[in-house]
C-alpha cells in the first residue's frame, strides 16, 4: 500500500472525505475499520504520516473531517492541531489519544478539537457521538463567522448611513434656506408691482383713462400668475423636502372663497370670462388648513379661466353632504374638456391640460393641478374630475366636517393609509397645566402644537385647553416626538414676549396597527364620550 496515503474506492453518495494523521499505520487501518462500519457513513480515508503531507492534502482538496493522532513521531498532535487551524482549515479535527484524562481532553479542546477519543474506546458509538459533535462544533464555527461577516457589514453600513443622513441634514437646512430665499426674493417684488399697478390704476395718482385702466389690470392678473407659479414651485421644493407643514384648524368654507374671491375676479375680467360664486347658507364648519384649500380652489379655478377662454364661464361652488361629513368644493367650467386618456396622467407633475387639449397658446410649469392634489391630501380629502371631450370639466374636493369622528375617518381614509412604513397609529391626550392661564395662553398654545406636529399625524381640539394626537408612530417611537415638543416650547418660551407657555402635559392612550380603522374609530368615539360626559 502506498506509504503516503491509503484511499479506497470512492462511494457515489453521502460519501465522506476523512484525513487520519498518524505515524502509526495499523492505528490508522484500525480506523479505517471502524469507520467502514458505521451505519450510513460512507468514507473515502486518506492517511499521511505527518503534518506537511497533511497541509498539502488540505490545501489541494479540503476533508470533511481530520482524525489526528495525540502522539506522532518528531512533533504532537497539539502542534499539528494548531497548525491546520493557523492555515485555515475549520473543517472538524476529532483527536485520537492513548490517553483518557480530563486534563488531556480539556487541552485538546482548548488548542482547536471538536472531540477526542481514546484509542482503547474506537466504537461506533463514540465514533458517531465525535463526528455528530464535529459536524455540529463546524456549523456552529460557520454560523459565527457568517455573524461578525454581517456584523462588520452592519457597522460599515451604519457609518456610511450615519455619513449620508448627516449628508441630507445639511441638505435639507440649505433647501430650507434656498426656499426661504427666493420666497422673499420673488414674493416681495412682485407685491411691489402688483400694489404700485393698482395705486395707479385706481387713480390714486392721478387720472387715467379705459385703456391704461385696461394695461394696469392685465399688469396685475399676470402678475397674479406669476405669483402662482412661484408659489408651486416652492410648494413642490417643500414637498420635495418634506418641509411642507400643515395646521388644520376649524375653518369657514365662505371664509376660504373669500380670500380668492378678488384675485379670481381680477383674472376673470382680463380674460372676458364669466365668473360665478355659488354658496349656500349655513354651510357646516370644516377642518382644515385654510390657507391650502385657498390655494387649491386658486389652482383649480385659474386653470379653469385659462382654459374656457374669451367669453367662457367658471363657476366656483360648494355643497354639504352630511351623509359622508365633508363639504364640496368645486370649479366647474364650459371649456374644451379633457379626454379619457388625458385625465389619467392630468395629476402628475409637469403635464399640463392644454397640451392634451391642443391648446398650445396656454402656458404653465404643469404643476397646478399636481401640487392641488397634494394640498387636498394634506387637508384629508380627495381631488376628483369629470371631463368630456367639448362638454367641459368639474374639479372638486372634499374637507371633512369640524366633528372629531369625521375628522379621524377621513384621517384614515386618504392620509394613514398612505403613510410610508407606518405600521402603527399611537394615540395621546394633550393638555395643558390646570393653573395655565388665559386664553391666549390657551390659543398661543394650540398654535404651537399646531407647528410642531408633522404633516402625516393628526390634531383635533376638544376644547381651548385639551387635544387628541394620533401620530404615524409605534407607541415606542412616540416618546421622541413628544420629548421634541417639550424641547421646543422650552426653547420658545426663551424668546418669547409676556408670559411663557404652559407646561403641556400628555398621556399615552394606546397605539394600535394602521390599518384597524374600526377599531381606531370605537377608540376614538370612546374617548369623545368619556371627554363629554366628563
Amino acid at each position: 500500500m502506498n506509504s503516503f496515503l491509503e484511499t479506497v474506492k470512492r462511494v457515489p453518495e453521502a460519501c465522506h472525505r476523512v484525513l487520519c494523521i498518524d505515524d502509526d499505520p495499523v492505528d490508522a487501518k484500525l480506523l479505517h475499520r471502524a469507520l467502514k462500519h458505521l451505519p450510513d457513513f460512507h468514507v473515502e480515508f486518506i492517511h499521511v504520516q505527518n503534518s506537511e503531507l497533511a497541509h498539502q492534502i488540505l490545501l489541494e482538496d479540503p476533508t470533511d473531517f481530520v482524525f489526528l493522532d495525540y502522539f506522532l513521531a518528531g512533533e504532537t498532535g497539539l502542534e499539528i492541531l494548531s497548525f491546520i487551524r493557523e492555515k485555515g482549515y475549520e473543517g472538524p479535527v476529532i483527536m485520537v489519544t492513548g490517553q483518557d484524562s480530563q486534563k488531556t481532553a480539556a487541552d485538546l479542546i482548548s488548542a482547536g478539537a471538536d472531540d477526542y477519543i481514546p484509542k482503547s474506546d474506537l466504537n461506533n458509538s463514540t465514533l458517531g457521538r465525535a463526528i455528530r459533535k464535529g459536524q455540529t462544533e463546524y456549523a456552529r464555527r460557520r454560523v459565527e463567522a457568517q455573524y461578525h461577516v454581517l456584523l462588520r457589514e452592519l457597522r460599515e453600513a451604519k457609518e456610511v448611513l450615519e455619513t449620508d443622513n448627516a449628508a441630507l441634514k445639511e441638505q435639507k437646512k440649505m433647501a430650507q434656506r434656498f426656499v426661504d430665499h427666493v420666497s422673499h426674493e420673488f414674493r416681495t417684488p412682485l407685491a411691489v408691482i402688483k400694489d404700485f399697478s393698482l395705486i395707479i390704476r385706481d387713480e390714486l395718482l392721478g387720472d387715467v383713462n379705459d385703456e391704461q385702466r385696461e394695461y394696469l389690470n392685465t399688469i396685475a392678473t399676470r402678475v397674479d400668475d406669476l405669483t402662482i407659479m412661484v408659489d408651486d414651485m416652492l410648494d413642490l421644493s417643500k414637498i420635495e423636502a418634506g418641509m411642507l407643514g400643515i395646521q388644520r384648524r376649524a375653518c369657514e368654507v365662505e371664509e376660504i372663497v373669500k380670500q380668492v374671491k378678488r384675485t379670481l375676479e381680477l383674472k376673470a375680467a382680463v380674460t372676458n370670462v364669466t365668473l360665478e360664486f355659488t354658496l349656500p347658507p349655513s354651510l357646516p364648519t370644516v377642518f382644515c388648513d385654510s390657507e391650502k384649500a385657498s390655494r387649491t380652489l386658486i389652482n383649480l379655478a385659474v386653470n379653469a379661466i385659462k382654459f374656457v377662454g374669451d367669453s367662457g364661464k367658471v363657476k366656483i361652488w360648494a355643497k354639504s353632504d352630511p351623509q359622508r361629513g365633508h363639504v364640496e368644493l368645486g370649479v366647474t367650467d364650459n371649456g374644451p374638456g379633457i379626454t379619457a386618456e388625458a385625465k389619467q396622467f392630468i395629476f402628475e407633475r409637469f403635464e399640463q391640460v392644454g397640451d392634451m387639449v391642443s391648446q398650445e397658446n396656454v402656458k404653465g410649469f404643469g404643476l397646478g393641478l399636481s401640487i392641488a392634489q397634494e394640498l387636498v391630501t394634506m387637508n384629508l380629502g380627495q381631488l376628483h374630475v369629470e371631463s368630456e371631450l367639448g362638454e367641459g370639466s368639474t374639479f372638486s374636493f372634499h374637507i371633512p366636517e369640524n366633528d372629531p369622528l369625521k375628522i379621524v375617518e377621513h384621517f384614515m381614509t386618504t392620509t394613514a393609509i398612505a403613510i410610508p412604513d407606518a405600521d402603527a397609529l399611537t394615540l395621546v391626550h394633550i393638555d395643558l397645566d390646570a393653573e395655565a392661564g388665559d386664553f391666549l395662553s390657551a390659543s398661543s398654545s394650540a398654535d404651537f402644537l399646531r407647528h410642531q406636529i408633522r404633516r402625516n399625524d393628526l390634531l383635533i381640539c376638544f376644547d381651548d385647553e385639551s387635544w387628541l394626537l394620533i401620530a404615524a408612530t409605534s407607541e415606542a417611537g412616540i416618546g421622541e416626538i413628544l420629548q421634541r415638543v417639550q424641547v421646543s416650547r422650552e426653547s420658545f418660551n426663551k424668546s418669547r414676549p409676556g408670559s411663557p407657555l404652559p407646561k403641556i402635559n400628555h398621556q399615552v392612550l394606546c397605539s394600535l396597527p394602521a390599518g384597524e380603522v374600526s377599531q381606531l374609530m370605537r377608540v376614538v368615539q370612546g374617548i369623545i364620550q368619556r371627554k363629554a360626559a366628563a
